[in-house]
């Protein structure tokens, strides 16, 4: 009888841990490190939550038009950095740059949280400047990219990546100076592009399925135990 209340015992507590991995699994984002620019001129860094893995730039909310979809995906993964001018906002990701009112993107709540080292700060999205992320510094955009016209038909401009590091103090002006950084005022048209594929984190994936089965073996072990 007590070899089988232990046997009980034990899976119930290996319940307990399946359920606390799986738990983890779905809930366990720390967050994206990201280095804020707040409109009063703030600099903070820590661990960025709130964005969606996936933003959407939709045309189709601003500009009903017949046509192919007018919806693009773009991975957090490959996002370097959000500037808002609001009502403009500008997603650097990776060779493209995506241009539009606030009100196209989807992904971007009204708020988020920087959890800097234990103390988690609630940010209001209209108060933020700019989002350097994945170890990108805070740089300007060029000003033409926060031309009216995005406004009301917003677009994808092809660029180069964003080059490395930038000086580690970079102030962002509210009307930022022309760049001399190029890029092509007109993208490839809608027909040319196609909707990015979402960022999948695998190596999350990997260590919750060995967490797994590690506690599936523990499992069988004390099952198969005299």
């Amino acid at each position: 009888m007590r070899g089988v209340h232990r046997k009980w015992v034990l899976t119930a507590l290996v319940a307990v841990l399946v359920v606390s991995v799986l738990s983890a699994g779905l809930h366990g984002e720390t967050g994206t490190e990201a280095t804020v620019l707040t409109t009063t001129g703030q600099t903070l860094q820590g661990g960025l939550s709130g964005l969606l893995d996936t933003l959407r730039l939709d045309v189709r909310s601003i500009a009903p038009m017949v046509g192919p979809d007018q919806a693009f995906d773009i991975p957090l993964g490959l996002v370097k950095q959000i500037t808002i001018d609001y009502p403009r906002v500008v997603i650097e990701a990776g060779d493209r740059v995506f241009v539009g009112p606030f009100a196209a993107f989807q992904g971007i709540p009204e708020a988020l949280s920087l959890d800097q080292g234990g103390e988690v700060v609630s940010l209001a999205t209209a108060g933020i400047r700019a989002i350097a992320l994945h170890g990108t510094s805070l740089h300007e955009v060029p000003r033409e990219w926060l031309g009216d016209q995005f406004l009301t038909r917003p677009a994808v401009l092809n660029v180069k990546p964003v080059a490395g590091p930038a000086p580690e103090e970079t102030v962002i002006a509210a009307s930022p100076p022309a760049s001399t950084r190029s890029a092509e005022p007109v993208g490839p048209t809608w027909e040319e592009l196609a909707p990015a594929e979402p960022a999948t984190n695998a190596g999350q994936g990997w260590i919750t399925l060995l967490l797994l089965l590690g506690i599936l073996g523990l499992v069988v072990y004390f099952f198969l135990a005299p």
